[in-house]
């Protein structure tokens, strides 16, 4: 049995200690202003940030939770209650919470993003490609959005949609190595092989460019 040892440096070392005490500084700071304003909304919605980045879910979620208890109209609270559910894989939750964010914040391009990203994993390519849709509405130049878009329709075998956003994303932007690539196997379904080979040279001289 051989156990491999992990040196960590005393400087990172520290420096995750010294997160660690901000983080329980931070926390005991919120503590203190709740005690004084409990009906803050804000200050949970705070504190339940800094809960979701130590990890600490359920307290993430309970203090989000007690934000929109204080104010139903809090966007933003919906919105981190929606990603730790998403991170804990609850996703119906996630989706009810990012739903209630876009009717409070109907412009809200990064909840239409997340809730359609979970209907992607969950293979729900038409639920996908309506807040896609949406995302593309309110910002035409949005170019993961089509690449996104692109992969849906992908999913649902609709390849000539999927080269068609492909081709959009390269329009706005040319260089865009993903849009290349995607395109290519989009090609490779329809059965169209110079065009595919074309793009996929494309991405790769692309790639080597970068480095």
């Amino acid at each position: 049995m051989i156990i491999l040892l992990v040196l960590v440096p005393d400087s990172a070392m520290e420096h995750c200690l010294h997160i660690e005490k901000e983080y329980e500084k931070t926390i005991n700071d919120y503590n203190e202003i709740i005690k004084m304003k409990p009906q803050n909304a804000n200050v949970y919605y705070s504190q339940g940030f800094v809960y979701k980045d130590l990890k600490e879910y359920s307290k993430a979620i309970a203090d989000y939770t007690k934000a929109i208890e204080l104010n139903p109209k809090h966007t933003d609270a919906y919105d981190g209650r929606a990603t730790v559910y998403e991170r804990l894989k609850e996703y119906e939750k996630a989706i009810s919470d990012y739903t209630k964010a876009i009717e409070l914040e109907p412009k809200s391009i990064s909840a239409y993003n997340s809730r359609g990203m979970i209907y992607e994993g969950l293979k729900e390519h038409n639920r996908t490609i309506a807040d896609y849709t949406k995302i593309i509405e309110l910002n035409p130049n949005h170019v993961d959005t089509y690449n996104n878009r692109g992969i849906s329709y992908h999913g649902l075998k609709e390849y000539e949609k999927a080269t068609a956003d492909y081709t959009k994303a390269i329009e706005i932007q040319p260089r865009n190595v993903s849009s290349y690539y995607l395109r290519g196997f989009a090609y490779q379904e329809l059965k169209q092989q110079k065009k595919a080979i074309a793009d996929f040279k494309k991405a790769k001289e692309l790639s080597q460019q970068r480095n």
